[in-house]
Formats: structure tokens, C-alpha cells, sequence
């Protein structure tokens, strides 16, 4: 078995965990390291963040925290390998922006009605 250091780094080169010795995956592609749902969740904790990843059938999508009450919450990948881990991060950075508009143009919205 052929074994490579692996780093899992974030987006700015930064290692995640300590580099460790790790076999080539099933790809044969050596130093690639499989992620998951549990190291996106624990990366989000890392950050503060409440909401968790879970997979449904075909997609993904954040709940519980911050993200409960989200209109908008799922993202489009068939695997959490299709996304990097800092990808991960900056689609629930991006989702919650977005989830922050909607909320306050129906705030708004409602306001206006109202008057």
C-alpha cells in the first residue's frame, strides 16, 4: 500500500488538524483526504456556528441554529465531496446572506401593509 502526509488545509492554506499519514484513496489519487458531513459540522462549530449539515435524498441542506428557520437552505450536490470544506463554509455564509434578505424584505413588506 502506497501512504502520503496529509493536510487538510482551509482555503487559505491553513491546516485544519495536525498532517497524518493516510493510504491513497479509492481514485488513487495520493494526499486527498474524503470529506464528511461530521468534519463540515465540526468545522462549523469551530466557527460558532449552530447549524449543522445533513444529507437528504440527492441534496444537502443546513438545519437546527441559525439555520431553522431558513426559506432557503439546501445545496445542490449529489455528494459532500462535491464540495471542498471551504466551500462548504462560504455556501453557509452565502445561504445565510441570503436567508438575512428575504427575511427583511418580507419584514418590510409586512411594515408597509401595514400602514
Amino acid at each position: 500500500m502506497r501512504i502520503a502526509i496529509c493536510h487538510a488545509l482551509d482555503g487559505e492554506g491553513h491546516a485544519l488538524v495536525p498532517e497524518f499519514v493516510c493510504p491513497a484513496d479509492i481514485s488513487g489519487k495520493m494526499g486527498q483526504v474524503r470529506l464528511t458531513v461530521k468534519a463540515v459540522n465540526e468545522e462549523l462549530a469551530k466557527r460558532g456556528h449552530t447549524a449543522r449539515v445533513a444529507k437528504a435524498d440527492g441534496y444537502f441542506y443546513f438545519q437546527f441554529g441559525e439555520a431553522a428557520n431558513w426559506l432557503d437552505r439546501t445545496v445542490r450536490v449529489p455528494t459532500v465531496n462535491a464540495l471542498s470544506l471551504k466551500q462548504w463554509i462560504d455556501e453557509y455564509q452565502r445561504l445565510k446572506k441570503l436567508n438575512a434578505e428575504i427575511f427583511k424584505t418580507t419584514v418590510a413588506g409586512k411594515k408597509r401593509k401595514a400602514h
